[in-house]
């Protein structure tokens, strides 16, 4: 059982891993959803946008996230795109998944279904692993698959499944 709230967070954070057009729809299927219902408003709009805060608690919450792969990500997305390592830090980790609301390993299961459903495997691995770095187990990531799978595409759920067992190995390994 979630809240209205758990409802509006998961659908914010879709944004961040699908797009604005994808967290809009989100938004109004669950607005649509609620008519008529109480709901609790967050009201954590309200709260001061500060970059310099989002952009330490976005590098506090990734490095616990990535734990030993932290720094090898942060200086391959340094060598990359300079400005998208910075965009990840303040924008994906210090505005958006460092906020309140949401544990930190919710967030992350939450990830994982996201890019399970869009086929994202590459960071499916990592997000996969942030979860577990966060307190999931490989039965509760196991089980987030088996959630959506009637929403997703075959091939991304055959993928994703593909990439759990590969994480599995390696935790294991």
């Amino acid at each position: 059982h979630c809240s209205w709230h758990d409802l509006y967070e998961t659908s914010l954070q879709v944004y961040l891993f699908a797009g604005f057009p994808a967290a809009i729809e989100a938004l109004q299927s669950l607005e649509t959803a609620v008519q008529g219902l109480g709901r609790d408003s967050p009201n954590f709009a309200a709260a001061a946008l500060d970059p310099d805060a989002f952009e330490q608690q976005g590098e506090r919450l990734c490095r616990s996230i990535y734990s030993s792969a932290y720094d090898k990500m942060r200086r391959r997305f340094g060598r990359i795109a300079p400005d998208l390592d910075l965009w990840m830090i303040v924008e994906g980790y210090g505005k958006t998944l460092a906020r309140p609301g949401l544990d930190i390993k919710t967030r992350e299961l939450i990830t994982v279904a996201i890019l399970a459903a869009l086929g994202w495997s590459n960071q499916l691995f990592s997000h996969i692993r942030g979860a577990m770095n966060c307190g999931a187990d490989l039965m509760e990531c196991t089980a987030v698959l088996d959630l959506v799978a009637p929403y997703v595409a075959e091939e991304h759920l055959n993928s994703a499944r593909t990439v759990l067992n590969n994480v599995a190995n390696r935790s294991s390994g």
